[in-house]
């Protein structure tokens, strides 16, 4: 706006250095026209100044007091926010008093005293132990039956343990080999894993009714071996009659063989 005021003084004043040459030839009404004229433009020009003034000082009063408002708010905030710090708060879970410093700087965080707040955490962590440990048992149930007999007696415990099941089977007049029981001990465990600690899935097998470790238990190497020579047995037999007397023979030891599995395989419950 001073710019604008500026450049109509400029004006004006080309206006009358235009107008001078010429005033000599004009009558007298008409320069008095132009004289009126011109005081009028000089008094507009004057009050566009005044205004424009009163309004750059208007602006800089508001200017100031937006200013002194605005440092006047920052003050009242942070004189309630000092305030609402010296009331003392409660946890928003157990309702206590939040007064000593570990309190208030675990409160300003999660909004709970520290006693909550290491509750809460314990908690997660005892969750993520649970799961990492009922992944750990749902892998040991689906381990290989090498691998399982391998956890259930690969230690010092655990050939204690299997030591226990081979003394009782011994005390109730049964002789097996230690890899029999072993075995057999291992798949009944298996059998009825029910995703148990180690040293509860010992416990358990342990006091397993011997019956149910026996029906387990795989043949001796002995009793294979036998079965394996009388089929040997046979075919050397047949391989040295006449042709037409084979199919004889290897119906005569089809039915040894047959009579001698379902013994060395009988039920052991």
């Amino acid at each position: 706006m001073d710019n604008l005021a500026d450049e109509s003084v400029q004006q004006n004043d080309s206006d009358e250095i235009a107008i001078t040459p010429y005033s000599g030839s004009k009558n007298p009404e008409v320069r008095g026209i132009e004289r009126d004229a011109r005081k009028v433009q000089r008094k507009t020009i004057e009050m566009v100044d005044k205004t424009n003034s009163n309004v750059n000082h208007k602006k800089r009063a508001e200017e100031a007091f937006m200013k002194a408002l605005e440092d006047f708010n920052e003050k009242q905030d942070k004189l309630i926010q000092s305030a609402e710090e010296m009331v003392p708060k409660n946890c928003s879970k157990c309702s206590c008093v939040i007064s000593n410093l570990r309190d208030k700087g675990c409160h300003k965080k999660t909004g709970v005293c520290f006693t909550c707040f290491t509750e809460t955490e314990q908690h997660k962590v005892s969750v993520a132990k649970d799961e990492a440990k009922s992944k750990t048992l749902s892998q040991i149930a689906n381990m290989d039956l090498s691998d399982y007999e391998e956890w259930l007696f690969g230690d010092e415990m655990g050939q204690r343990s299997l030591a226990l099941i081979i003394a009782k089977l011994k005390r109730e007049g049964y002789t097996y080999r230690p890899w029999q029981v072993s075995i057999g001990a291992a798949v009944c465990s298996l059998d009825n894993y029910n995703n148990t600690e180690l040293i509860e899935t010992r416990h358990t097998i342990e006091r397993m009714p011997i019956s149910k470790i026996i029906s387990k238990m795989p043949e001796d190497t002995d009793g294979i071996k036998k079965v394996v020579e009388t089929l040997k047995n046979a075919e050397s037999f047949v391989s040295s009659k006449n042709v037409d007397d084979k199919n004889m023979y290897y119906l005569a030891g089809a039915g040894i063989v047959a009579s001698i599995i379902p013994i060395l395989l009988r039920n052991r419950g």
